[in-house]
């Protein structure tokens, strides 16, 4: 492949240009610092340079030439993945709403690439098929179907459809009798952002012209009409909205990734109007529900960086301790029934589902199976799961759209057991398993997963391993999968994950490194992996590699590296820092000319990430983030192979990053590795919708993997 064309490009970062929105001009860098981007031109807002698309191309074709010679191992590895499907089957039934005279479930058929949305009728045993999204994808080449819902009545279906990977979905409301189209007045949503309110109001959200969601309205089925309800101004924070378990109050949460405020709006009594109900304060975040005659609200307020649950009468009124803070413990979510409350936690990895009763002030604590019963005092009296342990399982909620039940709904994964669903009654904790995923040509018993714990030098970064038993040695000679994201507080779960197979059966040791950055510690975990701090979150990973090589799972150039979005951040900066380590570098949609795209706010999505990376036309900001961008930190040396992959209609990570990035190791490496990038030109950031082109994808990176 020849060297990408160069045309030289003054990138400047500080007081530049007059559209920076939501900057504060007094801190910008003046004069600003001038940088050569030689691959700048690779850029085009529209998608339509012709010299990109050719670029494009020619990188498409050569990665087709370089895959050429092993279309028998990609079809042998296609083969492979697809026997760990069950092609046809229905998934879980279940019932929506306390009143459902229906179950709802998809049914996958043999050869289809996508699935239909189907409903049961519980007295008849009637099966209706409610959408068929093959049908929708006849003649196309994408076809992601969002946010597909039931109206509360029953009576309409609703989603959006996106076709290109833009995620900008066309909105569809249903009437299920007729199968006809309601015509409506909701246009096209970023992200495919509403719900259903009642059986005839639907509150969705707008975005900006950079994606930014600011605007939420609500649609009347009755009268046709749209209703503004709120516009956000300040272009630093975005708005989202959710309705009470309770159905009752409407959430309007409005903020930035490190702080939030909310209004309220009284869903039942004014459905139009809206009143603040816990205001701005910098670093507070919040997420609120509704039961009976409180507010629940799980906080971070007042320095509790793990979180705890506090409650409110009315708005406006003083607030009181429900889950008191405790430093050990991460409280992560909540769920509210009718007679109970619901939230999850974690405890040096160890996830918890706790079940309080509102009836005798008990709470029942549900972990790895096990059901213990205890009063709030004993509870928090406990030592359970503090010690760093060596379990490997998540546990997490299933499906629960009744709120009127004893029944809890959970899930049970971990890297060796498929999915299941357990029903669980909060009452008496007698439970029973009623659903497990299929794995055909899956043999559990030949597996095994545990973790380990790395020593750096403050810390000690969990890893989750699995592999199989018969083929693990600890001599040094097994090949390593390490995979990662460690951004946004995001925790990469120990679920089951078929996909991974082929590389474990081949000898591979699949590694997970929950590095700082994501929340897997708790909530600290994360802060100590973001701004400044985010140098640790690439020191913890290449400190997991090192760490395989020095205790003898693996070697020095033996290792594959995997990331996507931020995680493509994690590996493409790792592997700028120390390309020594890595045989071959999987980036997915990678983020990885940070500099660049975070010193541009018309590029959507960057303002409201200023609180997580930093803005680099701000002097401190930019020096700290010029260690790690991968792009600025490309130098003259040795890399491994590397397979990059983009969405030309990508609106999160711009298809350009990884193309320049591409370019600019060309023209610096020195080895004779391979490089190359399969860029699609008609699908987003999650790649392909169906699932035999998601198969496809998946074999033709492992022929990369396997024959480097």
């Amino acid at each position: 492949m020849s060297q990408c064309k160069k045309i030289e490009y003054i990138q400047k970062f500080g007081a530049v240009k007059n559209e920076f929105r939501g900057s504060n001009t007094d801190n910008l860098m003046n004069p600003p610092i001038e940088v050569i981007d030689n691959y700048h031109w690779i850029r085009d807002d529209e998608r339509k340079n012709q010299d990109v698309l050719d670029l494009i191309n020619q990188e498409n074709k050569y990665s087709d030439d370089i895959l050429k010679n092993h279309q028998d191992l990609k079809k042998s590895i296609y083969q492979e993945i697809k026997s760990y499907i069950k092609e046809e089957y229905d998934s879980y039934t279940s019932v929506q709403g306390d009143t459902s005279p229906y179950k709802y479930f998809t049914r996958f058929l043999e050869g289809k690439d996508y699935h239909l949305e189907c409903r049961l009728n519980v007295e008849t045993n009637e099966v209706k098929v409610l959408l068929d999204i093959n049908k929708l994808a006849e003649g196309k080449t994408q076809c992601d179907v969002s946010n597909f819902e039931v109206s509360p009545n029953h009576k309409y279906i609703s989603y959006g459809v996106d076709y290109d990977g833009s995620e900008k979905y066309d909105f569809n409301i249903m009437d299920i009798e007729t199968n006809t189209f309601l015509v409506h007045n909701i246009p096209k949503l970023m992200f495919c952002s509403y719900f259903w309110a009642s059986s005839t109001k639907i509150y969705y959200s707008l975005a900006d012209d950079r994606n930014r969601m600011n605007q939420l309205y609500m649609y009347d089925l009755e009268t046709n009409t749209n209703t503004m309800i709120i516009t956000e101004q300040n272009e630093e924070h975005s708005l989202s909205a959710e309705i009470s378990n309770d159905k009752q109050f409407i959430f309007i949460s409005i903020g930035d990734y490190e702080t939030n405020y909310s209004y309220v709006i009284d869903f039942v009594n004014d459905p139009k109007n809206y009143k603040l109900f816990i205001p701005f304060v910098k670093g507070d975040k919040h997420y609120c529900n509704h039961h009976r005659d409180y507010f629940y609200i799980l906080t971070n307020r007042d320095n509790s960086i793990n979180w705890e649950i506090i409650r409110v009468k009315d708005i406006g009124a003083p607030c009181e301790e429900f889950i008191p803070y405790n430093k050990h413990i991460y409280i992560s979510d909540l769920q509210v029934f009718m007679n109970y409350l619901v939230y999850k936690t974690k405890i040096n990895g160890n996830i918890f589902l706790n079940v309080y009763d509102f009836k005798d002030d008990t709470i029942k604590v549900i972990s790895h199976l096990d059901n213990k019963v205890y009063t709030r005092r004993e509870y928090y009296e406990l030592n359970h799961g503090l010690s760093k342990s060596s379990h490997v399982y998540t546990i997490d909620f299933g499906i629960n759209h009744i709120y009127d039940t004893d029944v809890l709904n959970i899930t049970f994964t971990s890297l060796t057991e498929p999915n299941k669903l357990i029903d669980y009654n909060m009452n008496t904790l007698e439970h029973e398993t009623v659903y497990i995923k299929n794995v055909p040509n899956y043999d559990e018993s030949l597996y095994e997963c545990k973790r380990l714990w790395v020593p750096s030098e403050s810390v000690h970064i969990p890893v989750s391993i699995m592999y199989r038993k018969d083929k693990f040695v600890k001599d040094g000679t097994m090949p390593l999968f390490l995979y990662g994201y460690g951004s946004y507080g995001h925790t990469v779960d120990t679920t089951f994950n078929y996909r991974i197979l082929p590389l474990v059966d081949r000898g591979y040791i699949y590694a997970i490194a929950h590095v700082r950055g994501g929340s897997f510690l708790g909530y600290d975990w994360y802060l100590q992996g973001k701004m400044y701090n985010k140098l640790n979150t690439f020191n913890d990973f290449t400190k997991c590699a090192e760490y395989f090589i020095s205790e003898s799972y693996t070697s020095i150039k033996n290792i594959v590296i995997e990331g996507r979005s931020a995680g493509g951040l994690l590996v493409g900066a790792s592997v700028t820092m120390k390309p020594e380590l890595f045989k071959t570098v999987i980036l997915g949609v990678p983020f990885i000319d940070v500099l660049n795209t975070m010193s541009d706010s018309t590029i959507p999505l960057t303002i409201e990430e200023w609180t997580q990376w930093g803005n680099p036309n701000e002097e401190k900001d930019y020096l700290y983030m010029k260690k790690y961008c991968p792009y600025t930190n490309i130098k003259k040396t040795d890399y491994p192979n590397m397979y990059l992959s983009g969405g030309l209609h990508d609106p999160r990570v711009p298809y350009w990053e990884p193309l320049k990035f591409l370019a600019k190791v060309r023209e610096y490496k020195t080895d004779t590795n391979t490089q190359i990038i399969r860029m699609e030109t008609s699908q987003g950031h999650f790649g392909g919708s169906s699932r035999y082109k998601f198969i496809d994808e998946l074999a033709e990176k492992y022929v990369f993997i396997f024959t480097r």
